[in-house]
């Protein structure tokens, strides 16, 4: 039991042992005093505290350690570099990232191939593709952790060439993918629709016997769904030991995307039978499903379902409807005026530079407002304008959307099916655009 009045210049091996029962009982604060007290904390005791506060949602706290330590001239060993990147790729604060990626340049730990690893993954997090290829250009050894953590950053940070190129660079240099590696490039080829180059790594996977990994075969599935080739999808599905609720709604959606209908709600059906529990991807292509082949009224239906498994549908309605709160009309036209997709591409409008692209990432469902005003940007200013928000990619050319204007579909159905499901199609519609649910059962990146 850690006592209540704590002793100054604790001696560091018994500092590290009260450390860590205050922490196991997740007395923070306690934790923090003792780490002050300890006379001359070591890398282990610093490490400790660090991983323990990133694990349990503190990054912040857990960078601020690590800056009082340089501020009392403390040399950080390789495991604290290690912790606080960690925290940094939690925090997703890429100025830090650089902070501690400049001070292990100037330390000389940059060598260590597991530093250089992390801030790669750290940068990745942080959507910074130039910090995390500046640190993969300065290792002189790179493994097969490099390899991966450099390409996922580039095809999560909406780059799939770069990442496709990155995966083969590492063939050529003799470096041999691992299933982690293939899982991560996989849906690069999905974003691009590269069927090729997707056969190309299921071959692989296949020849090094990592085809019977989960996750390599999820992806596989979900290649193949976004490459509308079902048959594949389906023989990948069947001869998979283990089903994760991933490869079962990447097989959905290959069935729903090819308009049959039948076979998806078949497959639906047969996985609640297998016992797998339906996630919020699940229903989205299931009831985008149902939509996309005119079946309104069951998809309505789907919604009531899974709203009474627990899971709550956003709800949009038509323009200045997309602000929810009760103001006035020209109090709503200000709100969406003001949202943060719109001001920052107007902002990357203002500091082009010369650059044809402008990249926004968000971490909410982009709304239809700006969706449609976003597409008008693209047209008007004649740039490419990519989005990402929770459910994918939006790439906005010409004054088209790569999601095949999934927002103007409620219109189309009200025409055709009255406005009397309004509130339900609306929630449908948010929670199940078609390309969204692709998304979330892992056929878009």
């Amino acid at each position: 039991m850690v006592a209540h009045s704590l002793p100054t210049n604790i001696p560091s091996h018994l500092g590290l042992r009260l450390l860590r029962a205050a922490l196991n009982v997740g007395d923070f604060k306690r934790a923090h005093q003792l780490f002050a007290n300890i006379s001359q904390p070591d890398s282990t005791t610093c490490s400790t505290l660090i991983s323990a506060l990133t694990t349990h949602g503190r990054p912040n706290e857990a960078i601020k350690v690590y800056a009082s330590l340089r501020a009392c001239g403390i040399k950080p060993h390789s495991s604290v570099f290690l912790a606080v990147a960690k925290a940094c790729a939690v925090s997703g604060d890429a100025l830090r990232v650089k902070e501690i990626h400049d001070d292990a340049t100037r330390l000389g730990v940059m060598s260590d191939v597991f530093i250089g690893n992390a801030l790669i993954h750290a940068y990745g997090k942080c959507k910074c593709v130039e910090g995390a290829r500046r640190v993969f250009d300065d290792l002189v050894v790179r493994d097969v952790v490099t390899w991966t953590s450099l390409s996922s950053c580039y095809v999560n940070c909406g780059f799939p060439r770069k990442g496709l190129s990155v995966f083969r660079e590492m063939g050529w240099s003799g470096v041999k993918p691992n299933p982690v590696t293939l899982s991560s490039i996989l849906p690069a080829c999905s974003e691009l629709k590269d069927l090729k180059s997707g056969k190309e790594i299921h071959g692989f996977a296949v020849r090094h016997g990592m085809v019977e990994n989960v996750f390599v075969c999820s992806a596989l599935v979900s290649l193949y769904a976004k490459c509308l080739s079902v048959r594949e999808a389906q023989s990948v599905f069947d001869l998979m030991p283990h089903r994760d609720v991933v490869s079962w709604n990447g097989v959905l959606t290959a069935y729903f995307t090819n308009k049959e209908y039948e076979k998806g709600l078949s497959l639906f059906t047969q996985m609640s039978r297998d016992g797998v529990k339906a996630d919020e991807a699940t229903w989205n292509a299931v009831i985008g499903g149902c939509m996309e082949n005119g079946r309104i009224e069951e998809a309505v239906e789907m919604l009531r379902k899974m709203q009474n498994m627990g899971f709550k549908p956003n709800e949009i309605t038509i323009n200045t409807d997309y602000v929810l709160q009760d103001i006035d009309q020209e109090e709503k036209a200000e709100s969406l005026c003001n949202h943060s997709e719109k001001l920052a591409v107007a902002f990357g409008i203002l500091n082009l530079n010369g650059q044809s692209t402008i990249r926004v990432f968000k971490n909410l469902r982009i709304c239809g407002d700006c969706h449609t005003a976003i597409k008008y940007m693209s047209k008007v200013v004649g740039v490419m304008i990519v989005v990402r928000d929770s459910l994918r990619f939006h790439h906005f050319k010409n004054g088209n959307c790569s999601c095949k204007d999934l927002w103007s579909l409620l219109s189309d159905i009200i025409q055709a099916h009255g406005a009397h499901h309004l509130k339900e199609l609306c929630s449908v519609l948010v929670l199940v655009s078609w390309q969204a649910a692709k998304t979330l059962a892992g056929t878009d990146i």
